[in-house]
């Protein structure tokens, strides 16, 4: 399981000044399920369905795609 560092998310047009406040909030890795949800198009527009154990991140999904939708307006 290779997990992704917060940093990364620059490359998918996330600002750095919301990093930072992800990096302050003690996030520093995502997990595989929020990095394959990323990889499958998160950031594109593309609808995604996450099923996934209690645990894996699915919230945090969300709240990414959030950023992207409120990025666009």
């Amino acid at each position: 399981m290779i997990r992704m560092d917060i940093e990364r998310l620059q490359e998918y047009g996330v600002r750095g000044t919301v990093i930072d406040k992800l990096k302050e909030l003690g996030f520093s890795k995502l997990t595989e399920v929020q990095k394959i949800a990323i990889e499958k198009g998160l950031f594109e527009g593309k609808n995604i369905v996450v099923s996934a154990p209690t645990n894996t991140g699915k919230t945090f999904i969300g709240e990414l795609a959030i950023l992207t939708a409120a990025k666009k307006t």
